[in-house]
């Protein structure tokens, strides 16, 4: 561990659109021990960092935690240099240290030109040096090289700090199709103000994401989630049984147009809204989506939040027009969130309930 007794600079891989909360995150858990240092690109805080790298392993707004180190050389051809290779694989071991043995069997090098034959050879001798396979898919021991933003004599390798993402929860043994981001759903939760005394509504709660993240941050009086789909309830369960948290949560199978609960009831709300990929068509989600609303509506108090996310922005905000006088929006938050081959580009919005209830709409 004396490799890690001094300042070490790391880079911390968040959601795009994320970045604040994660380094909000950073500061409240790792105090003194942390010095934020900038963005280097979207999804990107770089920091300075000294101590145990295992406590980045509390953070839970985060995708992945990885040590840097750059190298004075002019292109990576440079880094199969005798000296250049020993004092990578020293620093790649030092992250294998902290874990038992046999935690890391596979590696992965990404990089712009990944299949070209110097990475290729680079690959096979840190997975020959550590005795790893290497593979092209998810690996646990995850490493990058780059140019050095900036510098054009420099280039920098980057290692994962542990065999999995962050955002890869223990508690998922069930990996129901569409689940939400669990550091997507971290920042909702804080969003909608969690407390001892809330009672928390999750409409749309698939897997249970929202409410084990939820139940993370601090307990509830009451926790809730509605779903008409009987198989994402039975993952659900299957979820909160893994996470410890089964007997703190009522499911639900219905509509969430037709909540089982008396109206100002909740004073905090979260929805992951179906995105509309699957759906029949357009008329069938607009009418999930009123029908989600109007109820949230009235079964929100006077200044609960509402955490919405969903892909259909332009449909969210016209339904949410005709609530105006309902609910405030506090914020919208732009997000860009790897799917399949690509990204799509959901939104978050905070939404508080107006103080004065607007009856018989």
């Amino acid at each position: 561990m004396s490799f890690f007794r001094q300042w070490r600079d790391y880079e911390i891989e968040v959601v795009v659109g994320l970045e604040e909360f994660a380094e909000h995150e950073l500061k409240a858990t790792l105090a003194e021990s942390i010095k934020v240092v900038g963005r280097p690109t979207a999804g990107r805080v770089s920091v300075k960092f000294c101590g145990d790298p295992r406590r980045f392993e509390r953070l839970r707004s985060v995708t992945a935690a990885h040590l840097v180190c750059s190298f004075h050389v002019p292109r990576p051809r440079a880094l199969l240099g005798h000296q250049n290779q020993q004092s990578l694989l020293r620093l790649v071991k030092q992250v294998l240290a902290l874990y038992a043995d046999g935690t890391f069997s596979t590696v992965r090098i990404s990089a712009a030109g990944a299949d070209s034959r110097v990475f290729v050879r680079m690959k096979e001798e840190v997975a020959g040096a550590l005795g790893l396979s290497t593979t092209d898919g998810p690996a646990h021991l995850q490493m990058a090289v780059r140019p050095r933003p900036g510098e054009s004599q420099d280039w920098q390798v980057l290692v994962r700090l542990a065999p999995r993402p962050a955002t890869a929860r223990k508690w998922r043994v069930c990996d129901y199709p569409r689940a939400l981001n669990a550091a997507i759903a971290n920042v909702m939760v804080g969003l909608a103000r969690p407390s001892p005394d809330q009672r928390f509504l999750n409409l749309f709660c698939g897997s249970a994401t929202l409410m084990i993240e939820r139940l993370e941050v601090a307990p509830a009086r009451l926790v809730v989630g509605i779903d008409r789909s009987p198989k994402a309830l039975a993952c659900a369960a299957d979820n909160l049984r893994a996470s410890g948290r089964y007997q703190s949560v009522h499911l639900v199978n219905g509509d969430v147009g037709a909540v089982p609960m008396p109206s100002s009831s909740v004073d905090g709300l979260v929805a992951d809204f179906p995105y509309g990929m699957l759906v029949d068509s357009n008329v069938e989600i607009e009418r999930v989506y009123t029908e989600a609303l109007g109820e949230a509506t009235r079964l929100a108090l006077p200044r609960a939040s509402f955490v919405a996310i969903t892909a259909r922005k332009k449909l969210f905000e016209s339904v949410l027009g005709r609530y105006q006088k309902e609910w405030e929006c506090v914020r919208v938050i732009p997000l860009q969130v790897p799917f399949r081959s690509g990204y799509i580009n959901p939104h978050i919005y905070h939404l508080r309930r107006t103080p004065f209830r607007i009856e018989n709409r």
